[in-house]
């Protein structure tokens, strides 16, 4: 029911003290407005944060061997792992595991050519898992597929830069050639964005073709996995890590040899930080607001 005496009572004294109250309304209002600033704020910065794995599967692992820190059977520290496509299938049968795919990218750039134009990128071979796992934010055209890197086809997907670079503004770069050292490459993709890139500038090629034209090396740069629904690479790693060892002749408990990059547990580490911050926001705007 209105109460007509108490609303004139509570009148008469905000009128009474208008300078308290114009201070308590405009303080209100300005932890309102604050908490709805900080909030999207925090927001803004968490889409940020996450946009970096949002081309990449988030139950990905990227391997990659290293240098023996142990002897082991008469063998001395400091020899190089690195490890090769037979390692791809050893992987491929552990359970727990999905995808697995190889990346190997050629140590310095390499100069390419379009007509008077050259420009200087890194080369990477890669098969069509790969594509699955990394999902390349393509502009136009498509990804590599299984018959390019069986047939070895001398086909490229390129970042945004190198056709800035290259093809400029006026030039539509699919189905055009660049050559790299003197073997042509149709472009049938542009991407916009990879995984740890701050510029979209990588050459991607099938792995065979990369093994017949440049190096024909077995030696991978890395093998990326990714991990079943119901396991987590902390929980496969260990036998992993017996099938490479036995393999490649070091010590299972050196942790230097066998490295892999969690991107689930990165993923996980980063939100559990987000979400901390977006308590610590909530909580000391309210502080502010009911003070």
């Amino acid at each position: 029911m209105f109460d007509f005496d108490r609303r004139l009572e509570i009148w008469q004294t905000l009128s009474r003290h208008k300078l308290r109250t114009t201070l308590t309304a405009f303080c209100v209002s300005w932890g309102i407005f604050m908490l709805i600033v900080m909030l999207g704020v925090g927001k803004g910065v968490e889409r940020g944060v996450m946009s970096m794995y949002g081309n990449v599967s988030t139950n990905s692992v990227w391997v990659h061997g290293g240098k023996t820190l142990m002897p082991f059977r008469g063998l001395l520290p400091g020899r190089e792992i690195k490890l090769d496509l037979e390692d791809i299938a050893l992987l491929a049968k552990l359970q727990g595991v999905d995808l697995v795919a190889p990346m190997k990218m050629l140590s310095g750039n390499y100069t390419m050519l379009y007509e008077r134009k050259s420009g200087s990128f890194p080369i990477y071979g890669i098969n069509a898992d790969f594509g699955r796992i990394e999902k390349l934010s393509l502009i136009k055209g498509r990804q590599l597929n299984e018959l390019d890197n069986m047939e070895a086809r001398k086909v490229t997907v390129i970042g945004a830069r190198i056709a800035e670079v290259l093809f400029g503004e006026k030039i539509n770069p699919l189905g055009e050639t660049i050559l790299v050292g003197g073997v042509p490459f149709t472009v049938i993709g542009v991407y916009k964005k990879a995984l740890g890139e701050q510029q979209p500038s990588r050459f991607f090629i099938p792995l065979k073709t990369l093994q017949s034209a440049f190096d024909p090396d077995l030696k991978l740069t890395q093998i990326v996995l990714t991990v079943a629904k119901g396991y987590t690479w902390l929980s496969i790693k260990p036998e992993a890590a017996k099938l490479l060892a036995r393999r490649h002749a070091f010590d299972v408990r050196d942790s230097a040899v066998f490295e892999g990059y969690d991107i689930s547990d990165e993923v996980g580490k980063l939100q559990s930080l987000l979400d901390g911050i977006g308590w610590f926001v909530w909580g000391h705007c309210w502080r502010g607001v009911s003070g």
